[in-house]
């Protein structure tokens, strides 16, 4: 991990994506704006080899990455959306550094903000003090986290959540467009709040869906 206040390394390696998708472009803008000059896709079909992605091309599948590559050669991003997919992906590909990507022009002056790798932070984004960020988050635009929050792995925040501080998240949760979690609140694993849903209550049990304001679990269908 390493601290907001130091500035960030320029990664030389050549950067792989995995994914083709919307998202996986908009990773790709990032990187470009976070200093990374040699950037590839992956794809899960073999049949998208060479097809152009963005302003870049798919160089492998994902059976022949592993053929043709070797750890501290290369680097890789995960340019997926989907939070249990993102932990698969970060499992499979272990052996190989991933780095977070910050958008330069995110304010970090004076935050202390320990974050660990393969984390996608975007335009916009507005991170306060003392955050502990794990593995693997997306953190899309215009969001924010405040102080003395806690995020665990593999979460996907979309564009213009507020997580307010003394929040704990743990692991694979979605949490959709402009929904906002209230103040030292504590989410459980692999939760799915819904876009514009107002969280106000800790969430214990992992594997429910929550929407509206306030949040209230979305019961299965009989």
């Amino acid at each position: 991990m390493w601290n907001f206040n130091k500035p960030p390394t320029r990664h030389k390696l050549p950067l792989f994506i995995v994914g083709t998708s919307g998202f996986a472009k908009e990773v790709e803008l990032l990187a470009l704006n976070c200093g990374h000059t040699k950037i590839y896709y992956i794809s899960s079909d073999y049949k998208e080899v060479g097809k152009k992605v963005g302003q870049s091309f798919v160089k492998y599948c994902d059976e022949t990455f592993f053929e043709h590559e070797n750890p501290g050669t290369v680097e890789y991003i995960i340019g997926i959306g989907r939070p249990k997919i993102r932990k698969i992906i970060a499992e499979r590909y272990k052996n190989f550094h991933s780095p977070s990507l910050i958008h330069p022009g995110v304010d970090t002056k004076y935050n202390k903000v320990a974050i660990g790798e393969g984390n996608i932070v975007t335009a916009g984004v507005q991170f306060t003090t003392d955050i502990s960020i794990d593995d693997h988050n997306v953190f899309n635009l215009n969001m924010t986290v405040g102080h003395d929050a806690v995020i665990g792995s593999y979460n996907v925040f979309n564009p213009s959540v507020n997580i307010s501080g003394g929040v704990m998240i743990e692991e694979c949760t979605l949490i959709g467009t402009g929904a906002q979690v209230l103040e030292n609140l504590k989410i459980a694993p692999n939760t799915t709040i819904g876009a514009g849903a107002v969280v106000t209550k800790n969430i214990t049990e992992p594997n429910q869906i929550f929407v509206g304001m306030p949040a209230k679990q979305l019961k299965p269908k009989a």
